[in-house]
């Protein structure tokens, strides 16, 4: 472990201010969020309500107020901002004259034992395509204007502006706080959203029970370290699965709580059922599919125990026809399906066989998925019990979602993507803390009664790993350190200074995946207008058309080929990045940077 011992990591390690003012600053935004949750649950005094749900319920109803008021309204995010912020004092109000606690039972323990993982990861930078194309465009774009995109507002700079911004909200407190924009906040906010789903899954395995340090790590271990799909590019991200996999769960849980016996519900369960059914088809533009198959799960166990299901659909629907208001005023901004004709009938072998090949390769979530199958499987051909209720649920979304899956690849996504499934396990990854959730029910129905000295043992192994591990694993776990990312974002400010504001730049980096496009565009920031760029999915044809361009004055040169060197008239500079500028004469190099600690830009592969 010499590498814990080099200088430059440990100075990595390092947060900035403005990271500390931003960890700091989530703080009271999440407890925010809980305490409005937690006043939203004592409604109705039901027993059936999950006190670990609370921060999603919490955050779910804020999201909801400013999509539908600042949707609809256009009052401007800074005074809807208030108002939450009046409200979430409130709620604490309330819940201390009550000497109600604000964390649910075990929180405080779980929370101490994330530390670790949140240290490790506090000075992180945003390093992934998918944050720079738009999920911190949109974020940006809300400090930027105190508006969702829409008519008379300035034109947003991100790839999909109609995408859902409830993650965004949560950076945009954040941003207002901490003075400067929380670019890393969704990844502490994805650990804290994990770490109420580790609580749901002790709460599953021993419930009324106490959660000691022991029950606290193996929560979070299995909600984070020990899950089949914790994946940390995408967990440790502003990237949306994380929460969309946390909602998921929630929504399941709580519906399969609505399902059982023949008590009625009380309002305090649909309200916390209507929340996260809410939040979860806010988080990403394909998550009403779980909602229904969630639907059809409940019919096939149920279907006269559905009523407080259809009462929170319908809550959630409403919440997101508010928000169809307002994709309707931006004009465009996400994906659509393909005529009919154009489906990618021809490439079915190849993507089945694609699909193969990463159902083999995490046989971990598939092979519980298959098990939790047949429980359901055996739950319906001889009656189901209470524990199984999850397996059922889960058996019926993930064959659905897989099979919707495949009706994207034909319909949605290009030639490319279609034939190599992209994203089939990343998407499936959504559905890990549902599988968590189902297998904790099932193994607890099944009155397994392990020594206590056994227990023990894991519980004292679990407190190690989830402090240790985060320690160790920090060349896996810190991702955003890159040679080549590194390279380019500490050029930021050269260019800047040579860029005039306002001047159009083109990326070209055709022995790259267009990740680079992205991460220049977010680095540059909304002074410069970036030009389409060149990656290795550029024909030749087209990367003459796109250097001939009079209306790019500027290019970024990062890597070449024979075809940028015949278009440009020279080849650029070797193992170095340049930054051209077009004139009478063609193109000439502005300034050249040596590369450092790599020797080719293709050494980066995304």
């Amino acid at each position: 472990m010499t590498w814990m011992l080099s200088p430059a990591v440990m100075r990595d390690l390092v947060p900035s201010t403005l990271q500390v003012a931003q960890a700091l600053a989530l703080i009271p935004v999440v407890g925010g969020f809980t305490a409005i949750g937690a006043v939203l649950r004592s409604i109705g005094n039901d027993s059936r309500t999950m006190p670990e749900a609370d921060l999603l319920v919490g955050w779910s109803v804020v999201a909801s107020f400013l999509v539908v008021v600042g949707g609809l309204t256009g009052i401007p995010f800074t005074v809807l901002a208030i108002i939450v912020a009046v409200a979430a004092l409130a709620a604490g109000a309330v819940l201390w004259r009550r000497k109600q606690p604000l964390l649910a039972p075990g929180a405080g323990r779980i929370l101490i034992l994330l530390v670790p993982l949140l240290l490790v990861t506090l000075s992180m930078q945003p390093s992934e395509n998918d944050d720079f194309a738009q999920w911190l465009p949109n974020l940006r774009y809300l400090l930027w204007t105190d508006h969702f995109p829409g008519v008379g507002l300035p034109p947003s700079d991100s790839v999909f502006p109609a995408y859902p911004y409830v993650t965004a909200f949560v950076g945009y407190f954040v941003s207002r706080l901490a003075g400067g924009i929380a670019d890393t906040t969704g990844n502490r906010f994805n650990m804290l959203l994990l770490a109420s789903l580790g609580l749901a899954l002790i709460s599953l395995v021993r419930p009324n029970q106490r959660v000691g340090w022991r029950a606290a790590a193996l929560g979070l271990a299995f909600a984070t370290l020990l899950s089949p799909t914790f994946v940390p590019k995408l967990v440790l991200s502003n990237y949306a699965d994380c929460a969309t996999a946390v909602a998921l769960a929630f929504t399941a849980m709580l519906a399969a709580r609505c399902l059982e016996g023949e008590r009625p519900v009380g309002i305090g369960l649909i309200i916390q059922l209507a929340a996260a059914a809410t939040i979860l088809i806010l988080i990403k533009q394909a998550n009403l599919v779980f909602l229904l198959l969630l639907g059809a799960g409940a019919l096939v166990l149920a279907p006269r125990r559905i009523g407080p299901l259809l009462l929170a659909a319908a809550a959630a629907g409403l919440v997101a026809l508010a928000w169809r208001v307002r994709v309707a005023e931006i004009g465009g901004g996400e994906q659509h399906p393909m005529a009919f004709a154009q489906w990618h009938w021809a490439l079915m072998g190849q993507t089945l066989h694609s699909i193969g090949l990463v159902v083999v390769n995490k046989g971990g979530y598939f092979g519980l998925a298959l098990i939790l199958a047949g429980v359901a499987g055996r739950a319906l051909s001889r009656g189901v019990v209470p524990a199984e209720r999850l397996a059922v649920l889960f058996a019926v979304t993930v064959i659905g979602f897989s099979g919707f899956l495949l009706w994207v690849y034909l319909a949605v996504y290009t030639d490319y993507e279609s034939s190599s499934a992209a994203s089939f396990w990343r998407y499936h990854t959504e559905l890990g803390g549902f599988e968590l959730a189902a297998a904790a029910a099932w193994l607890s129905g099944l009155k397994m009664r392990p020594s206590a000295r056994l227990t023990a043992a894991f519980g004292i192994l679990a407190i190690g790993l989830v402090v240790a591990v985060p320690v160790a694993a920090v060349p896996v776990l810190r991702f955003d350190w890159h040679p080549v990312k590194n390279f380019v974002r500490s050029l930021t400010p050269d260019l800047t200074a040579l860029l005039p504001p306002g001047s159009r730049v083109m990326m070209v980096d055709p022995e790259g995946s267009g990740f680079m496009d992205n991460f220049l565009k977010w680095n540059l920031g909304v002074r410069y207008h970036p030009a389409p760029g060149i990656s290795a999915f550029a024909s030749p044809a087209s990367v003459a058309l796109l250097l001939a361009n009079p209306a790019v004055p500027y290019a970024f040169v990062l890597s070449s080929s024979p075809a940028v060197a015949q278009a440009l008239g020279f080849p650029p500079k070797e193992r170095a990045a340049s930054l051209l500028a077009r004139g009478p004469d063609g193109w000439t190099t502005l300034a050249t940077w040596p590369f450092t600690g790599f020797e080719r830009a293709a050494q980066f592969k995304y």
